[in-house]
C-alpha cells in the first residue's frame, strides 16, 4: 500500500467523519432548540464546522492535477469553487444566509452528498472495488435530489446577498465590483450544474457498469476456486 493510497485513505475517512459531525451537530440543535428554534441557531452552530470541513476539499483540485485520483481536474474545479466560494464568499457575511433557512438546506444538502461520497471513496480505497448496492447506488443516486435543492439554496443565496454587497461594498473597490461578479456567477450557476448533473448521470451508468462487471467476475474467481479445492479434494 503505496503513501497515496495511505493518505486518499486518511483523507476520505477523516472528511467522511467532518461531514458526518455537522450533520449530528444540526440534529442536536433541533432536538435541544425545540422551543426556541430559529435559523441563527443553526447558522452559528454549523458555520464554523462547514467552514472547517469545505475549505480542504480545495485539496481535491490538486489530487485530479496530480494524478491521485481519476477526476477530470476541470469539473472538479468547478465543483469545489462553487461550494468554497459560498463558504468565503457569501455566507460569511450574509444577514440573509444568518438568518433563513435556505443556509440550512444548503449545508445538509452538501453533508448528506459528502457522507456518501467520502464513505464511497475510502471503501474503494481499503477494498479496491465497491459493490453497486448499497455503497454504488447511494453515491450516483443520491445526487438526483441532493444536487437540485443543494444548488438552488446557493442561487437564493448569491441573489439575496447582492444588496448587502451593494449597501456596504463589500469586497468592493474602484477597480473590482464584487456585485457584478455575483451576478455574472448567478448567470452561469444554473448551466454549469446542467452540465455538472449530466456529468454525474454518465458517471452512474459508467460505475454501474464496472461495478457489476467487477462483481461477475469476482463471482467466477471464487467459482473456479472452489472448484479447484473440490478436485484436489478427489
Amino acid at each position: 500500500m503505496g503513501f497515496v493510497r495511505n493518505y486518499l485513505i486518511f483523507y476520505n475517512t477523516a472528511m467522511f467523519f467532518g461531514w458526518g459531525s455537522i450533520i449530528v451537530k444540526a440534529a442536536i440543535i433541533a432536538f435541544t432548540n425545540m422551543d426556541t428554534l430559529n435559523p441563527r441557531i443553526f447558522y452559528d452552530g454549523l458555520f464554523p464546522l462547514l467552514q472547517y470541513f469545505q475549505t480542504p476539499a480545495i485539496l481535491e483540485i490538486f489530487h485530479a492535477l496530480f494524478g491521485f485520483v481519476r477526476s477530470s481536474p476541470l469539473t472538479t474545479f468547478s465543483q469545489v469553487f462553487s461550494r468554497v466560494f459560498m463558504v468565503w464568499g457569501i455566507s460569511i457575511f450574509s444577514l440573509y444566509s444568518k438568518e433563513s433557512y435556505w443556509f440550512l438546506t444548503m449545508c445538509m444538502m452538501w453533508s448528506l452528498s459528502e457522507v456518501v461520497r467520502y464513505s464511497f471513496y475510502a471503501i474503494k480505497q481499503v477494498k479496491g472495488t465497491v459493490k453497486w448496492i448499497p455503497f454504488g447506488w447511494a453515491r450516483y443516486s443520491f445526487f438526483f435530489v441532493l444536487y437540485p435543492i443543494g444548488v438552488t439554496s446557493e442561487w437564493i443565496q448569491i441573489f439575496k446577498a447582492r444588496p448587502q454587497i451593494e449597501e456596504e461594498k463589500i469586497y468592493t473597490c474602484d477597480y473590482f465590483n464584487y456585485s457584478l461578479v455575483c451576478l455574472v456567477l448567478m448567470v452561469i450557476w444554473i448551466p454549469s450544474f446542467l452540465y455538472l448533473y449530466y456529468y454525474m448521470v454518465t458517471q452512474r451508468v459508467s460505475s454501474k457498469r464496472k461495478s457489476i462487471e467487477s462483481e461477475q467476475a469476482g463471482k467466477k474467481e471464487d467459482k473456479l476456486a472452489k472448484e479447484k479445492t473440490e478436485k484436489k479434494k478427489k
